[in-house]
């Protein structure tokens, strides 16, 4: 089965629950993760990550955090262009996937 998307990226993702299967084993899944979690590099730019995000969206992707480590702050978007801001002293809720932690909890 191929993929649905290919992104030159390193990101953590967040797929649905399924049954594990190791035969034949793939180097590919075959869907877009629920959640893509970028992280801002000193050699980035803002506009880099929201062009991502948006091609994210346009894949199958729920939501997509960025997070801001100059901050302390993630950005959990819920569609192309759309997002909450959560500081360090907030609690971070993304409602596609039910996810709530405290953003502190993130950059101890």
């Amino acid at each position: 089965m191929e993929a649905i998307a290919e992104f030159d990226t390193d990101v953590l993702s967040d797929y649905a629950a399924s049954a594990i299967q190791f035969e034949p084993d793939s180097i590919r899944m075959a869907a877009m993760p629920l959640t893509t979690i970028e992280i801002l590099s000193p050699t980035q730019n803002s506009e880099e990550l929201v062009a991502k995000t948006d091609r994210y969206f346009e894949a199958g992707v729920k939501s997509c955090w960025v997070v801001l480590p100059g901050f302390r702050a993630i950005l959990v978007y819920s569609q192309p262009r759309k997002y909450q801001f959560f500081g360090e002293d907030s609690t971070l809720t993304d409602p596609a996937t039910g996810i709530e932690l405290t953003v502190s909890e993130i950059f101890r």
